[in-house]
């Protein structure tokens, strides 16, 4: 980070952006682990100047690289086995409560896991149904509508599952200091539930949720560029790339944007 923040300025003086330009060079250095453990330090040491009032920005909710930039992305779960480890996961707790709902959103909307650490109370539109979405790697924003499952959910988390807490975001860390949920920690909740439900995703990871998202959208008959916008790419080729297809399958791509209907999501 030396080379990016001159001597003479103040930790305060960090942003995204220059985060950012370290990654992005640190990437053309570092092989995929490497990297990986890179941001795991970035994101412990953001923290920690974050909870001590060095910092005032939340620079910890940077993304773990999924892979390096030529590398394809993980392979789709079997939607059925998605649904069963969501099942799998014991709600007669908070953390239960929580841990269910994160994975349920990652599952069925295809959020990251740095767009579920920035989810608030301000994000839920409750008359419009729908969820305002920073994007991890854009922070732009996308809305997406809500399934009545979801909203519904949502709101007994909010009830019975969230813990009092002076923050706003929408998901907490189980253990003090109260503080919002980290990227490392959604991980690391993936590892465990996966591991306590018996079933063959151990292997996976958290981005593993967002690819069957995507995979089962193309199989319920959602067209790419849907897809594309869902999951806010920039373009139809990067989903393409996500899904794993051929150049020559975006000439079937349709200009208008599809509908997207309940039964898309199933039923947990």
């Amino acid at each position: 980070m030396n080379r990016q923040l001159p001597e003479d300025q103040p930790l305060s003086s960090l942003t995204e952006k220059i985060i950012e330009q370290h990654i992005e060079q640190r990437s053309r250095e570092l092989t995929r682990e490497p990297l990986r453990t890179t941001v795991f330090y970035l994101q412990s040491f953001f923290r920690y100047c974050y909870d001590h009032n060095l910092i005032s920005t939340r620079l910890d909710r940077i993304d773990q690289p999924v892979s390096l930039r030529n590398a394809l992305p993980p392979r789709a779960l079997d939607w059925k086995l998605v649904q069963e480890f969501l099942r799998s996961i014991d709600r007669r707790s908070k953390t239960g409560w929580r841990d269910y709902m994160m994975l349920h959103l990652m599952a069925y909307y295809g959020l990251r896991p740095g767009e579920v650490t920035r989810l608030s109370f301000d994000s839920i539109d409750w008359e419009a149904k729908t969820m305002l979405v920073i994007q991890s790697k854009t922070c732009s924003t996308l809305i997406l509508p809500l399934f009545d499952r979801t909203l519904n959910l949502l709101k007994r988390y909010i009830r019975v599952g969230r813990r009092k807490s002076r923050h706003n975001e929408l998901f907490l860390c189980a253990v003090s200091p109260d503080r919002p949920i980290t990227n490392f920690a959604i991980a690391q909740v993936f590892k465990i539930r996966a591991r306590k439900s018996g079933l063959p995703i151990a292997h996976a990871t958290t981005y593993a949720l967002r690819h069957t998202f995507a995979m089962h959208l193309l199989k319920s008959g959602v067209g790419i560029k849907a897809i594309s916008d869902l999951m806010g790419h920039s373009s139809i080729v990067s989903t393409a790339r996500y899904l794993r297809l051929h150049t020559e399958m975006l000439r079937d791509v349709a200009l208008s944007v599809p509908g997207i209907n309940e039964n898309a999501g199933g039923s947990v």
